[in-house]
């Protein structure tokens, strides 16, 4: 549209698109290595009007092997398929525990999660079913493996190295949990708010358990803070830990003239006078200095970001467009 209107520019615009945000952003990490970022730049990766702090973030796998082979009641547990989301479905499968007492001890612990349960012979299968969400936002998700985890330490069905492992679990990641309290990593700040953390990823069986821990911590924290907390935690639970992804937190000045620029545009176009916002999640300008992301979704708009039903609706689309190619005109226009 800048082209066909035939807009002076004072710059080149660079157009750069990936595909492995959700990943890592691998894709960035190569481009960086063989082209230099230009010296403004945001990403459309976000929400509206600019986000200029991104909280610092840590993957990390907890695990054990067991030791005693015994005949335990806990045959399996599993829940959860990627680290970055709460899971909103978990299974266990117990031995010599009937389905009344399950569902009993279920409703006593008056969880919002619902529990289903099929008996086959003396083997009951547990389903935990909650809400997903993304790890970012875990308050906006029901957690189904953190509850699955306290209603066998309720049940207790006996007393193996495999129960004492769920339990310490259900112990360092309650159900409901989602500020790091019992793991000992609580923390925030006014800048960018509190961390979160989100067991989100389970697999046990008779050999031994794999648990997968998101966590995204304030700008006033730094990776080797929490990490060293954490390992002791680990240590004292007998756990092995291993670190998936560590990732400091990014912070642009929302003073600077590009981010005010910024803000000017989304005004102007929108008639809201917004201020810059922090979040939790991670955009493709995390590692790159002095970038923000700039939209696409507008404040309190539902595009299921990350869910089933993902979508932008075509006025969305098309206003994102006219305000994106302000910013440009505004930056890099004679």
């Amino acid at each position: 549209a800048i082209k066909e209107l035939n807009i002076p520019l004072a710059y080149n615009i660079r157009f750069i698109m990936g595909t492995d945000e959700e990943n890592g952003s691998s894709d960035m990490k190569y481009y960086m290595s063989k082209q230099k970022m230009p010296p403004y730049v945001f990403t459309p990766d976000g929400s509206y009007p600019v986000i200029n702090i991104e909280k610092g973030m840590i993957r990390l796998e907890l695990s054990a092997d067991f030791s005693i082979n015994e005949d335990s009641a806990i045959i399996s547990l599993n829940g959860g398929k990627t680290i970055n989301a709460v899971p909103g479905l978990a299974y266990a499968e117990i031995k010599g525990v009937s389905s009344d007492r399950i569902l009993k001890t279920a409703d006593k612990l008056n969880m919002s999660v619902t529990f289903d349960t099929e008996q086959n012979s003396d083997i009951t299968k547990i389903t935990a079913k909650g809400t997903d969400a993304h790890a970012s936002t875990p308050e906006t998700g029901d957690n189904a493996v953190t509850a699955l985890l306290a209603l066998i330490t309720a049940l207790e069905p006996d007393n193996s190295e495999i129960f004492r492992y769920i339990k310490a679990l259900s112990e360092l990641y309650p159900y409901r949990e989602t500020d790091g309290f019992s793991c000992g990593i609580k923390c925030n700040d006014e800048k960018s708010g509190a961390l979160t953390s989100v067991l989100s990823v389970i697999n046990l069986d008779k050999n031994g358990f794999s648990a997968k821990n998101d966590i995204r911590f304030p700008v006033s924290r730094s990776c080797d803070d929490i990490i060293s907390i954490m390992k002791n935690t680990a240590a004292d639970k007998s756990m092995n830990m291993n670190i998936l992804l560590e990732d400091e937190p990014h912070y642009t000045d929302e003073n600077s003239e590009f981010v005010k620029s910024l803000l000017e545009v989304y005004s102007e176009i929108t008639g809201s006078d917004e201020k810059c916002i922090a979040i939790g999640g991670g955009t493709y300008v995390h590692n790159i200095k002095g970038g923000v992301a700039f939209g696409a979704e507008f404040p309190d708009e539902n595009n299921n970001m990350h869910g089933a039903d993902e979508h932008i609706k075509t006025d969305s689309f098309l206003l994102n467009a006219k305000i994106i190619a302000a910013a440009v005109i505004k930056i890099c226009g004679e």
